[in-house]
């Protein structure tokens, strides 16, 4: 049962995004791709800032958000002019307006609630860390290393496996593109590496 109303605007939230998700693939809407990608992004979005409310505070979801953002979007843009050896990408004006021409301002949005799920997954996988933060600071520096090596390496594989599906979607949809190409459905492995 929901125990107070986070959960249950999360919960609708959710299913909102679920519902449009899965009818903005199978049925065709007489709105443009852009405002429908937007909207599906805002509601996910809106999800994850519900639910960090409700898990780690607002402050800190506010705080990750900044954090998020203007690192997901400086390293985007690094990757778009081609300062990644092995991994440049170009993206359409699908996803609206641009950071300096080379990044839609909604893709750092989508990392902010790809990583914050990720959190999420990874700390439920390991019991809850950020609650246990007492009985972390009390293991040995070797042993916490272990657990932080552990969980990072969970974690990575955990958006890497999010991006093998998401990527070649998004290629098909003409969002970005590979100009070099490589060999997981025109995308370099090298983007696999990354999010990892």
């Amino acid at each position: 049962m929901l125990k107070d109303k986070y959960e249950l605007v999360s919960v609708i939230l959710l299913l909102l995004a679920t519902i449009f998700f899965i009818l903005k693939r199978t049925i065709l809407f007489n709105i443009s791709e852009t405002v429908l990608t937007l909207i599906e992004v805002i509601i996910f979005f809106g999800f994850t800032i519900v639910h960090g409310k409700k898990t780690v505070g607002i402050w800190n979801t506010m705080i990750f958000l900044v954090i998020t953002y203007s690192l997901t979007l400086m390293l985007e843009y690094i990757g778009a002019i081609g300062l990644i050896p092995g991994c440049k990408w170009h993206y359409t004006t699908s996803l609206g307006p641009m950071f300096m021409d080379k990044v839609p301002y909604i893709i750092p949005l989508t990392w902010f609630t790809y990583i914050y799920c990720m959190y999420s997954m990874t700390n439920i996988i390991f019991g809850k860390i950020s609650e246990n933060r007492s009985e972390f600071e009390r293991i040995g520096s070797v042993k916490k290393f272990i657990k932080l090596y552990v969980v990072s390496m969970v974690a990575g594989a955990i958006m890497m496996s999010w991006d093998l599906i998401n990527d070649p979607v998004m290629v098909a949809r003409g969002n970005w593109y590979w100009p070099e190409g490589g060999l997981y459905y025109g995308i370099p492995l090298m983007n696999y590496f990354g999010w990892f």
